[in-house]
């Protein structure tokens, strides 16, 4: 929706140039002598009179309201689109895609899976005991893990791999090629959760204190494009639960 204040402020910029290119017009045709006589010559002076007129305020305001007004506008306008459509993909604390923009790009790469016939994976990565560090340090700490991590996992993964915050201390990582073969696709998916784990277990400093963050991470592996998302996020969502009771914090379904 076009903000009306906007839309305002632009009317008044064109009327403000209008107005000044016609008092300027009107006092350099008011120097032209008036030296015709007759009405035939008179009418014809007054047509030219009206056709330069007309000439002239289009070539004087055309540039200032492209250049002062229009350009701006749409810069304006562009700008505004591009800011909405962040917001509405991407996670306002981390900058990394929220569950929007993690579902579009997980159907591409699902479907990427599915032509080449190799596996990908879903890995969910939660924080353990995130609540009781909020509680004993505050929510600004707990931001401050929540940013760390998210910077710790875009090192960690290919630019080609997907990683968003799904809500809360949850995040996810969607691998996009690991192998053919699902027993060495499944190693690799090891590899790269125990790279994800020792990258998120780095502390971190807050206030003068070290905390330290751990994870338990689930993960499924997919091949066939013929899961919906909800599933394959149900299922990494499953294997990261009983993670949790694990010694390695990782479980793979």
């Amino acid at each position: 929706m076009v903000n009306l204040s906007t839309v305002g402020y632009v009317v008044l910029k064109i009327a403000i140039v209008i107005s000044i290119s016609q008092l300027f017009i009107l006092f350099f045709l008011g120097n032209i002598p008036h030296t015709m006589v007759g009405k035939t010559v008179a009418f014809t002076h007054l047509a030219f009179l009206a056709l330069l007129n007309m000439t002239l305020l289009v070539i004087t305001t055309s540039p200032i309201i492209y250049f002062w007004v229009i350009n701006p506008f749409v810069k304006a306008r562009d700008e505004a689109v591009l800011e909405a459509t962040h917001l509405a993909h991407y996670d306002q604390l981390t900058n990394l895609g929220n569950r929007r923009l993690i579902y579009q790009n997980l159907e591409k790469i699902k479907a990427q899976c599915d032509r080449r016939e190799v596996f990908g994976a879903v890995m969910l990565l939660d924080l353990n005991k995130f609540k009781p560090i909020n509680d004993e340090y505050g929510h600004d700490a707990g931001d401050a893990i929540l940013v760390s991590v998210a910077n710790q996992l875009i090192k960690v993964v290919r630019s080609e791999d997907l990683v968003g915050r799904f809500g809360g201390d949850e995040f996810v990582v969607v691998i996009s090629h690991l192998d053919y073969e699902e027993s060495i696709a499944k190693d690799k998916a090891q590899v790269i959760a125990q790279k994800i784990q020792s990258a998120v277990r780095k502390p971190v400093e807050f206030n003068g204190s070290k905390i330290d963050v751990c994870s338990s991470i689930g993960v499924c592996l997919f091949k066939k494009n013929d899961k919906g998302n909800d599933e394959l996020i149900k299922m990494a969502d499953t294997a990261m639960y009983k993670a949790k009771t694990s010694s390695a914090k990782i479980m793979i379904c």
